[in-house]
């Protein structure tokens, strides 16, 4: 979530998903599977873009908003909401994933999508009351 705060445009998006690639290699190599960085971030474009285009949109201008000055608190605040809801639903469906015997190579991100989206809307409800 403290990455959603860098006060800079689109250097905050390049942040969190660092972070989300850190999380998921860290996650793979707990679980002594291959990590494949092309592989993982395809997958992830795939997951969060299959949570609807309102989670992208929320990103992208909370992101964006922040280069308005007085306004900029809004993306301040949602945006590490969303950040931190896509990150807990991402290392909660990797860690099903390991656990279940897969590996980044045999990731099916249309069989996660519904798992990710539950997820999501977990992480997120227990994001806003902070």
């Amino acid at each position: 979530m403290g990455a959603g705060v860098v006060p800079l445009p689109l250097l905050d998006l390049a942040a969190i998903s660092g972070l989300q690639l850190k999380l998921i290699a860290d996650l793979a190599a707990c679980y002594g599977q291959p990590f494949e960085p092309e592989q993982t971030r395809a997958i992830v474009a795939s997951l969060v873009g299959g949570a609807g285009s309102l989670t992208l949109a929320a990103s992208a201008f909370g992101s964006l908003v922040k280069i308005i000055p007085g306004a900029g608190l809004l993306g301040a605040t949602g945006l590490p909401v969303i950040a931190g809801a896509v990150t807990y639903a991402l290392g909660r469906v990797f860690i099903h994933h390991f656990e279940s015997g897969g590996t980044v190579l045999n990731f099916d991100p249309a069989a996660a999508k519904q798992f990710f989206t539950e997820q999501f809307a977990v992480g997120r409800a227990a994001l806003r009351g902070l």
